[in-house]
């Protein structure tokens, strides 16, 4: 594979961002980043490391024969969506080519619940990607760390892709026109890190992406592509407080509408308002801070537990399969967040019967989709929910073997490293221990996000 050294530019000076106090550090540590980055520890290992369709061929045609090189780019069948053409990855490298079509048709349907027609990544993130080099090559980072869990020797692409999007990083941020392009490569930079498993760096990229944002005027965030930017921003935000206590906070209001032609959210599904309870029930626990919920809190936290009892899908006017596998995608959502509500407001542990008899609605909403359908994506937070609560070996076994089917069909490195967490909780309840799992989780998993 053809791939240059690289040579990381002189440093330069960032202008144009204005950090708030409180979270300088974070900030500090996320300009760090850009200007070194190290490999982080991943979830390794992949079945096809020797697989014969990695041995490079000789090149039918000259490397300047546009019409035999055509063979290698991408698929034509996604370009009315993402405007991919022939002449737009005239100079690609072949292997850049590969990743680019690997996004399209593996990572992004990976991480989002509707159709391609309303999938944001091909729509936005993939033009941008052809229009400006940082987002280029941060998306084919991402690609690589993807592939990489079943080719490893996508590894070196990873680290390549990566540090090149770093280096081009710092140029956009001088420039306060071009921060779109800044926030779209940091926040795919954050996803090559939640991809990777258990680096902690998507922390620093996310503190990144907050700054950006709030440095942005708020008048161009009512448009695409900066409004789906805040999305995909407060989408992780919401899942990532649940067991990081750094996570930087949601950017209100949280919509969680449609964006598209869809009434379904790409990346909420029909869980909006849930998320919104669950990024006000993460306000309170860090407010709270490990303490027992003091009066207003506790009178915030009940409000909370009302609106997530009172919530229902939306009605959708044609029954399908893909809408009753929606329906059941939220009501496992909001299980699971009753389950975080009882964790922070009374410290209920995992054998308490409100979060096994949550567990089981989980289970019995799970039961109702697919292996590998559509709305996969919405369900690692409720799968990991359900199996803190469940304390039988049926109900275990069935979210291990869910957990199996994830990893093959998602293809994300958190997604193992959260099966890991959860067999070594097991194993800690088995032998009468009584396990904190978030504890458990900063001492052996800091960089886990639920994604």
């Amino acid at each position: 594979m053809e791939n240059k050294a690289i040579h990381p530019p002189k440093k330069q000076r960032v202008q144009c961002l204005t950090i708030d106090s409180p979270r300088k550090h974070a900030i500090s540590d996320w300009m760090a980043l850009i200007d070194e980055d190290n490999s982080a520890g991943a979830a390794k290992g992949g079945s096809l490391a020797n697989s014969a369709a990695l041995v490079d061929l000789p090149l039918p045609c000259a490397r300047d024969d546009e019409v035999g090189m055509s063979r290698y780019q991408p698929t034509t069948a996604l370009s009315h969506l993402t405007g991919v053409t022939s002449q737009a990855v005239k100079h690609w490298t072949i292997v850049e080519r590969y990743l680019l079509n690997h996004f399209m048709q593996s990572v992004s349907r990976a991480l989002v619940v509707v159709e391609d027609q309303d999938n944001i990544f091909l729509l936005h993130f993939v033009p941008m990607a052809l229009q400006n080099l940082t987002v280029r090559r941060a998306l084919l980072a991402l690609s690589a760390c993807h592939t990489s869990k079943v080719y490893p020797i996508f590894e070196h692409d990873v680290l390549v892709q990566r540090t090149e999007a770093l280096c081009n990083l710092k140029t956009e941020l001088a420039d306060h026109d071009r921060f779109k392009w800044a926030i779209g490569a940091t926040l795919l930079l954050c996803l090559v890190e939640i991809c990777e498993g258990n680096s902690q760096k998507w922390l620093l990229h996310l503190h990144g992406a907050r700054t950006l944002l709030t440095n942005t005027l708020s008048d161009s965030l009512q448009g695409p592509p900066l409004a789906i930017l805040k999305e995909l921003y407060n989408y992780i935000c919401c899942i990532a407080s649940v067991n990081s206590i750094t996570a930087p906070p949601v950017l209100w209001p949280l919509s969680g509408t449609d964006v598209g032609a869809s009434t379904v959210h790409p990346l909420f599904g029909s869980c909006g308002d849930l998320y919104h309870c669950l990024a006000e029930i993460n306000d309170v626990a860090a407010e709270m801070d490990n303490a027992s919920p003091a009066e207003h809190q506790s009178l915030r936290l009940r409000e909370i537990e009302l609106s997530l009892q009172s919530w229902t899908p939306a009605e959708e006017s044609q029954k399908s399969r893909y809408t009753s596998e929606l329906r059941a995608a939220g009501f496992a959502n909001q299980w699971a967040i009753m389950i975080r509500l009882q964790q922070v407001a009374n410290k209920s542990r995992n054998d308490d019967p409100r979060i096994t008899k949550a567990a089981e609605h989980i289970l019995s909403a799970l039961s109702l989709i697919r292996p590998g359908s559509d709305v996969e994506p919405l369900l690692l937070f409720p799968l990991f929910m359900a199996g803190l609560g469940s304390t039988t070996k049926p109900s275990r076994l069935t979210v291990e073997h869910r957990f199996t089917s994830m990893e093959a069909t998602i293809g994300l490195g958190n997604i193992v490293i959260a099966h890991k967490l959860l067999d070594e909780i097991w194993r800690r309840a088995n032998d009468g221990d009584v396990v904190d799992w978030q504890a458990l989780t900063r001492a052996r998993y800091p960089g886990l996000i639920l994604f």
